[in-house]
């Protein structure tokens, strides 16, 4: 019989592209109506469907059932590296979501190097990642032209928080815990303290607001204590 050659389950992997909705997506992919709308209904209790992402993947699994259709079993997604959403449909038109929490090891990493022409292309060739070489520039944005300033031979550097699997594979990377830019022996240095009310105060306003800044003519900085929300000298 053909018919017992066909397989149990099925997986398929979609996609968000611009102007897509979860309903469309799953329908598209050959979801009934009714069960999309149950998996969208039962993902609302651990995740907001509105919240997805251009370019976030989605697992659906269909299973064969006795009529050798296949209808949507399964759904899973990850609105983050530490977390992953499943939702099963139990029967028709009812589902149910569980969410799975995935911990990390954390570690402090150094990157530096020399910059040759640009410190975006030193950053990348040393390993950094867009989002941690984006948040370094940002840092530096409000003492340094990088235009006009920044010169063959300066030099960079920065320690920030890697988390990574048992197995080492780096899974994301975390805060600037210090932030540094040689420029024609002029040193500047960032270090990150705690705001004296207990809350992260490192967003792009004001990188002294996070991140104190101290400047040497000699190569060397030393750490230095100031109030929240100072501004580098």
């Amino acid at each position: 019989n053909p018919d017992d050659l066909l397989p149990a389950k099925v997986l398929k992997k979609v996609a968000v592209s611009p102007g897509d909705t979860l309903m469309q997506l799953l329908t598209n992919a050959g979801a009934e109506p009714s069960d999309s709308q149950a998996a969208i209904t039962a993902l609302n209790a651990k995740f907001n469907p509105r919240k997805l992402k251009v370019g976030q993947e989605i697992t659906l699994t269909f299973e064969r059932n006795d009529a050798d259709s296949y209808r949507l079993f399964e759904m899973a997604l990850s609105p983050s590296v530490e977390r992953e959403v499943k939702v099963t449909l139990v029967e028709i038109g009812s589902g149910r979501a569980n969410e799975v929490l995935r911990e990390f090891n954390i570690e402090h990493a150094r990157v530096g190097g020399t910059i040759d022409d640009s410190l975006y292309n030193a950053g990348i060739a040393a390993g950094l990642n867009n989002s941690l070489l984006s948040e370094f520039i940002r840092i530096f944005s409000y003492d340094v032209d990088f235009q006009r300033e920044v010169q063959p031979g300066d030099r960079f550097e920065l320690f920030f928080e890697r988390h990574h699997d048992d197995a080492g594979k780096t899974m994301k990377t975390g805060r600037i815990s210090v932030a540094a830019m040689t420029l024609s022996g002029r040193e500047l240095r960032y270090y990150f303290y705690q705001p004296s009310d207990g809350g992260d105060a490192d967003d792009g306003a004001s990188a002294a607001q996070g991140l104190q800044c101290h400047h040497s003519s000699a190569g060397e900085a030393q750490p230095v204590q100031a109030e929240a929300g100072a501004r580098p000298g």
